[in-house]
């Protein structure tokens, strides 16, 4: 075997192991999210005891709903209704979660609820404080989409778009602080 096919093998490992080092946290994201309506049937808390779950309406407009079941009382809450899709995540203390609205091609919302008394709240004002760059959210394509939780009070955030602001396109990331 010639002496230069080794050091070729080396090359490919040391490649492949940091691509796989590379992606392996994105897939781990992607896995702490429940799509909806994408035939999961419910995205459920850490601590077992409450439910996120989707319900289809044919011939309606919201096209679906989401909803919160407490596992002990079988109570129901509508959290929102939505078009597209949702996805969503719990915090690791089950006393929020996150719903990212795909509500069209040209734009994504995310809210963050906390229960119990189930509150929302939107992202949008909060990163409009935190970013010195006021114009990213004028553009008309904008996609606001919280991604994981750092922790129990901080979920991360991508904004990112394009438009006539930023016509070649604008990526940002964000970490916001949940108040408790």
């Amino acid at each position: 075997m010639p002496r230069y096919f080794g050091a070729h093998i080396c090359r490919f490992v040391f490649f492949y192991a940091i691509l796989i080092l590379y992606w392996l946290p994105a897939c781990a994201v992607a896995a702490d999210t429940t799509r909806f309506p994408d035939g999961a049937n419910a995205a459920i808390a850490p601590n077992q005891a409450l439910r996120l779950y989707s319900v289809d309406h044919e011939d309606a407009e919201p096209n679906h709903t989401l909803l919160l079941t407490v596992s002990a009382t079988q109570a129901t809450e509508k959290v929102l209704d939505f078009d597209r899709y949702v996805e969503v995540a719990w915090s690791p203390n089950s006393q929020a979660f996150f719903v990212t609205d795909y509500a069209g091609s040209d734009q994504a919302n995310c809210f963050v609820f906390k229960f119990p008394p189930l509150s929302r709240m939107d992202v949008t004002p909060r990163l409009l404080q935190l970013s010195p760059e006021k114009n990213l959210f004028k553009n008309h394509h904008l996609y606001i989409k919280c991604t994981r939780w750092k922790d129990a009070r901080h979920v991360e955030v991508d904004v990112s778009g394009y438009g006539d602001q930023h016509p070649r396109g604008f990526k940002r990331h964000y970490i916001l602080e949940i108040a408790p």
